[in-house]
């Protein structure tokens, strides 16, 4: 039986994700509660390892895709900028500049 969820329009969503025959999952998965997030993530990774197939993600929750991803392409003003690995991205200054301004200091 399907987990319940409090709010029903994520249950919706969560449905429509898992059911979709589509490996693509385009979306703002930061308009999901924080539960249902870490469960889409789970199952996300449970199919990738289990099925051993490839899921384009399209979101912008950073957080989620670097968790999700093996391999991240990062795009601004309808270009690509960097790809690899999510450490890769996470460090490359294009990135940074791009997503937290050319004055930034990294830790």
């Amino acid at each position: 039986m399907p987990p319940s969820y409090s709010n029903s329009s994520d249950s919706m969503r969560m449905r429509v994700y898992l059911q979709a025959r589509s490996p693509a999952v385009s979306g703002s998965c930061s308009s999901f509660s924080p539960t249902l997030r870490v469960e889409l993530l789970g199952h996300i990774l449970a199919l990738r390892e289990r099925d051993g197939i490839t899921l384009l993600i399209i979101e912008h929750d950073l957080d989620f895709v670097m968790r999700a991803s093996d391999r991240v392409i990062v795009m601004n003003d309808g270009k690509v900028i960097a790809e690899g690995s999510p450490d890769e991205v996470r460090a490359d200054e294009r990135v940074i500049d791009a997503y937290l301004g050319a004055q930034h200091e990294v830790a």
